[in-house]
């Protein structure tokens, strides 16, 4: 018999956008996004707000590189709806 996994809402979560080719999660109305993967690995803070008790309103999400005057505010990437190369942004530092 293998190992015993333990099986959450985040990890359903997590395993479904990679299999999907999402990036991570998006909130436009509340200007938030999570990436799904930090470097190499599992971000810590993905679904943070959720798991805080936001009952959240959060959209599959790409990762996109910001915009110069989101990189002067210091924002290092940026998640959107948008597929890339579909143009248009809806997203969320």
């Amino acid at each position: 018999m293998g190992v015993a996994m333990c099986v959450t809402v985040k990890s359903i979560m997590r395993e479904w956008l990679l299999r999907n080719g999402y990036d991570g999660l998006v909130n436009g109305d509340a200007e938030c996004g999570c990436r799904v993967i930090d470097g190499l690995d599992p971000s810590p803070r993905f679904m943070e707000c959720i798991m805080l008790g936001d009952t959240g309103q959060c959209e599959p999400a790409y990762q996109r590189e910001p915009t110069e005057v989101e990189c002067a505010d210091g924002y290092m990437w940026i998640m959107t709806t948008t597929k890339p190369g579909e143009g248009g942004d809806n997203g969320a530092e």
